[in-house]
């Protein structure tokens, strides 16, 4: 790299880009002597060189010097190239002279380097920021230690690699992989107890980096050419989000009982508890919780006295949703059997298009819908819709709602595996969740019966 370069560079920078540029030029070399001329990829590395500020003079010296090669032999391989049709630039090879990119109108160079800066930490090193081997003392306070030095050092040079465009990415990491395997890495370990394995871990840090430092990069192209587009930011975040639905119940049926029933009551069991009881609950306050999210003119209660009025009032409800700039085609109507019923007797064209272009049409009983549920925490169990009003119909974005069982799970105990007594006993359990994104409950319409 030239004096003026590294002048304008901290030093870490140029010692970085001087690394690259020597694996440049060996892997420039090691193309020569394998096919005896310079290949397209050799060029395009050489026209690398020439934006890190090499001269063409500068790039003919350290050819013949790495290859230990005469005049003679250089001016060979130079008209051998000259003739091939994927050169990039002719003049690299018929104009020798000392000519080369000045630093401050290297503008790739800059945008570039202007781009590493911003996503290098403090000390200008770690570009991918990757805390693999870091010490974490508490409070937030993470510590650098030797081996992670190392780590973040092989993944800064494969940063440099592949944005700078000198090598391909899927080269560069597997030479990044075998160089931390031959380290004797096998895992990387980080401070929140986490281990991911190398290639795994590897790959991860470099492909982020490398996209961040390319959007950079593609900002600063937007300023200097005055796109008239505002920069913004995105940030992702998890958020915590807890299982509010857990249900469980265990039953005993007598082994005598079974056995004197022909195996009809141990076997018909577990089969009507699940079409009794738990699909029953398990809509109901789905339902309920989903209808909540409605909010001000997404929310509609009054009477419908016959299906036209049930008609419009689904037009209305269709329209609300459109207006929300949601589609009716990614959304689910459920709607009450009796409302439902007196749409279909109608038998006409307009019937017939309320129940169209939604994702599903989906009939719910009467005892299922409601704006409100409470579940029975002792006892029989059960839930109860005291307080609530009935349903007529709800619109639900299925991209508006979080829907989720966790953990569903049956239990079977022989009256040979029961401790407690001589029966069968049969256990079952599900732990889920139904909420509703916070920008898309606008998705979400509910029409509530009248008093």
């Amino acid at each position: 790299m030239r004096d003026d370069y590294k002048n304008k560079m901290a030093s870490k920078i140029a010692a970085r880009y001087q690394d690259l540029e020597e694996r440049i030029m060996q892997d420039i070399v090691r193309r020569i002597v394998k096919t005896g001329e310079i290949t397209s990829t050799a060029d395009w590395q050489i026209n690398r060189l020439r934006i890190l500020g090499y001269s063409s003079e500068d790039i003919e010296r350290e050819i013949k010097k790495t290859l230990n090669a005469s005049y003679p032999e250089m001016f060979e391989l130079y008209d051998k190239v000259i003739e091939k049709e994927y050169v990039r630039d002719n003049d690299v090879y018929e104009q020798i002279n000392a000519e080369y990119i000045p630093y401050d109108q290297n503008e790739q160079l800059n945008q570039i380097t202007e781009a590493i800066i911003d996503q290098s930490c403090e000390d200008l090193e770690n570009i991918t920021n990757s805390l693999g081997f870091y010490l974490d003392y508490g409070n937030g306070r993470k510590v650098l230690t030797p081996l992670a030095q190392v780590y973040s050092g092989y993944l800064d040079a494969a940063c440099y690699d592949i944005v700078t465009g000198a090598f391909d990415y899927n080269s560069v990491l597997r030479r990044v992989v075998t160089q931390l395997t031959n380290s004797g890495l096998r895992k990387i370990d980080y401070a929140s107890g986490r281990a991911d394995r190398v290639d795994v871990a590897a790959r991860r840090a470099v492909m982020t980096a490398v996209s961040q430092i390319t959007g950079k990069i593609s900002e600063y192209n937007a300023q200097k050419l005055g796109t008239g587009y505002a920069l913004g930011d995105v940030t992702l975040d998890y958020e915590t989000k807890k299982c509010d639905y857990d249900r469980g119940r265990m039953f005993t049926v007598d082994a005598m009982d079974n056995i004197e029933s022909a195996g009809i009551a141990f076997g018909r069991l577990s089969g009507e508890f699940l079409r009794t009881q738990v699909v029953p609950e398990l809509d109901t306050w789905r339902l309920a919780k989903y209808a909540g999210y409605a909010s001000g003119n997404n929310v509609v209660t009054g009477a419908i006295a016959d299906g036209k009025a049930g008609i419009a009032a689904i037009r209305a409800g269709k329209t609300a949703i459109k207006n929300a700039e949601a589609k009716t085609e990614t959304c689910y109507l459920f709607i009450s059997t009796t409302l439902k019923g007196m749409i279909d007797d109608l038998d006409t064209t307009a019937s017939k298009k309320a129940m169209e272009d939604w994702a599903g049409v989906i009939e719910v009983p009467a005892s299922r819908f409601f704006d409100k549920v409470t579940l029975t925490k002792t006892g029989a169990g059960g839930f109860a819709t005291t307080g609530g009003k009935a349903i007529d119909f709800l619109i639900v974005d299925k991209n508006a709602a979080i829907q989720y069982q966790k953990h569903t799970v049956s239990k079977i105990i022989t009256p040979e595996q029961n401790q407690t007594a001589d029966a069968w006993k049969f256990g079952y359990r599900t732990v889920g969740i139904a909420e509703a994104k916070d920008n898309k409950k606008v998705a979400i319409y509910v029409h509530k019966a009248g008093e």
